[in-house]
């Protein structure tokens, strides 16, 4: 009891969170969902996943067409544990993203996905707007600051 405690505790510490705000029709209706980060920039979150008997960072990657490090990326608890070892149960986030095709740009994916190309570049850590075919960016939520 108290080693989950402690593992559940190291949890909540590791993990950044930002509330962003949904309108669903009017204020009144508004509703705060929590959201990960990764460079301070809210993560579009496309499934949450729990940890099934078995299951292996790899394996859970593989099957969301991610790289092992984007995954750890939204989810900085994974960083703590073996990736042998995931706890049975363990909710995971599991990111929108884009795999780049030949001829994609910074503002097309801006474009079609209604977020900045700043915040684009921010969340992936980009140094250029150069993009290569098969690379795998993580989308923003769309929130205030991430639109255009």
């Amino acid at each position: 009891m108290i080693r989950k405690r402690a593992q559940y505790t190291a949890m909540l510490a590791s993990v950044t969170v930002v509330f962003a705000l949904v309108t669903t029709g009017s204020a009144k209706n508004a509703m705060a969902e929590a959201l990960p980060t990764v460079h301070g920039i809210p993560v579009s979150i496309r499934q949450v996943y729990t940890v099934q008997k078995g299951d292996t960072l790899w394996n859970i990657a593989k099957n969301s067409s991610l790289p092992v490090w984007q995954l750890k990326d939204v989810n900085p608890a994974l960083n703590t544990i073996s990736a042998n070892q995931l706890p049975i149960g363990q909710t995971l986030f599991l990111p929108n993203i884009w795999v780049v095709h030949r001829g994609d740009s910074l503002f097309e994916i801006s474009r079609m996905k209604g977020i900045s190309i700043h915040s684009i570049e921010q969340l992936n850590g980009l140094k250029s707007a150069l993009l290569t075919p098969n690379m795998t960016l993580l989308l923003p939520a769309r929130t205030a600051a991430t639109q255009h």
